[in-house]
């Protein structure tokens, strides 16, 4: 019986600290981290140099406004507008996030909303997709944004005759 019970509780020991320590789970999590960080971080110093500070200085590519893609943070921060101030508030949440198992690569995906400064505009809303992978210095850097509109409202039906 006491090996039964010594048994059951090295598997249940194992399975604790396998799960604990599964780096897909933690890098799924500490990239949904970076993300919401990225959105804030946005609205505290702007879309353009957000994206400069938290995409990666090498090879990170951006699509978005159905241009050509921005590739590079030089080009990146130009896409979103460089040094002019934003033409409105750009906002964006996490709602998945996967992790590779090597605990180094990420992806979140989730929802933005654009809201103009243009009050005679209306706010647009879409979602994105971030790839993101940890650099020699830890930090979670995306390499790949993605971002598509979402469709506009069907228009108002005729009234009925």
């Amino acid at each position: 019986m006491k090996t039964i019970l010594a048994a059951a509780a090295a598997l249940s020991l194992t399975a604790a600290t396998a799960h604990a320590a599964d780096p897909s789970e933690t890098a799924r999590e500490q990239a949904m981290a970076a993300d919401r960080a990225f959105s804030a971080r946005a609205a505290e110093i702007g879309v353009a140099r957000s994206f400069r500070e938290y995409m990666s200085d090498s090879d990170a590519i951006a699509f978005a406004g159905g241009a050509e893609p921005a590739r590079g943070p030089d080009q990146i921060y130009a896409a979103y507008g460089g040094d002019e101030p934003d033409n409105g508030k750009l906002a964006w949440a996490p709602v998945e996030g996967w992790g590779s198992s090597g605990g180094d690569m990420a992806v979140t995906t989730g929802k933005w909303t654009f809201t103009p400064n243009d009050t005679a505009k209306k706010p647009r809303t879409g979602r994105y997709v971030t790839v993101w992978r940890k650099n020699g210095a830890g930090q979670w850097k995306g390499i790949v944004d993605i971002g598509n509109p979402d469709p506009p409202p069907p228009p108002p039906s005729p009234p009925a005759p």
